[in-house]
């Protein structure tokens, strides 16, 4: 403890440096990637959802987006390894309270998406689409690049 007579610390500006400025990164090219799909492609929202035992799913942000309501009908299909679900005028499944989906067996079934396993949900608005995605999948499409990223780090070509 210092004296109660001795002045509180002060920093002395001269042992300070004064900061660097620093220019912004230029952002990387992005290689072989597809461009963005532009209109009906266009995803208004992502959500990540697991599964239930009894193959519900909670869907409540990008039900919002798609303006998809509890009680509205929705029906599925599979598609390119995906489940995709429409607004249904006859048929389908109800959305549920709190916007919960339950998705069809044999949907799950054609995607191997498995009881406590997660899916990522895209809303394709613009097309009156919900796309989910078995996260499996998305993991297979994602190591390509994740090894190009190991590979650049390690100073071996990416």
């Amino acid at each position: 403890m210092p004296p109660s007579d001795c002045p509180p610390e002060q920093p002395i500006a001269a042992l300070i440096p004064a900061a660097l400025p620093r220019a912004r990164p230029e952002p990387a090219p992005v290689g072989d990637l597809p461009p963005t799909p532009q209109g009906d492609g266009d995803v208004t929202a992502y959500a990540c959802a697991r599964l239930t035992p009894s193959g519900v799913i909670r869907a409540g942000k990008v039900l919002t987006a798609l303006s998809w309501l509890p009680h509205d009908r929705v029906a599925f299909t599979v598609e390119h390894g995906c489940i995709v679900a429409a607004l249904a005028d006859h048929g389908g499944r109800p959305i549920g309270a709190g916007g919960s989906l339950v998705l069809p067996i044999a949907a799950r079934r054609m995607c191997a998406i498995l009881t406590g396993s997660q899916v990522l949900l895209a809303a394709l608005p613009d097309a009156g689409l919900l796309v989910v995605h078995p996260i499996a999948r998305i993991d297979r499409q994602l190591a390509r690049r994740h090894g190009q990223i190991v590979r650049g780090r390690d100073g071996r070509p990416g």
